[in-house]
């Protein structure tokens, strides 16, 4: 708990875009902890204590959430969600949101 707030651990599902992860770490509020998935361990043994999932390239499977078993919401760091099994979602209650436009940015 966070001054009687409950904490919230949000995990950054993929390997990569670290500059992206950063800025998500550095606008979340102090009662979320940011964790990075370690790329040598799979995926579904390291959900089980995550509220929020960002998947951005990483497969969220049937049992990736049945896995997770404390999550409350999947954010896609972009606007796709094709490798989000959004039915398997939706059957557990999971919302999934997206965000247009963060890579809309030319380079």
């Amino acid at each position: 708990m966070n001054g009687g707030r409950e904490e919230w651990e949000v995990l950054w599902c993929h390997a990569g875009f670290y500059v992206t992860a950063e800025r998500l770490r550095q606008h979340l509020p102090p009662w979320c902890r940011f964790r990075i998935v370690d790329p040598s361990a799979p995926l579904l043994d390291q959900v089980a204590t995550a509220q929020v999932l960002v998947p951005t390239a990483a497969r969220i499977t049937p049992d990736v959430l049945d896995a997770a078993k404390e999550l409350r919401l999947i954010c896609q760091a972009g606007t796709g969600h094709d490798s989000i099994d959004v039915a398997a979602c939706r059957a557990r209650d999971i919302p999934v949101c997206t965000c247009p436009g963060l890579n809309a940015q030319s380079v």
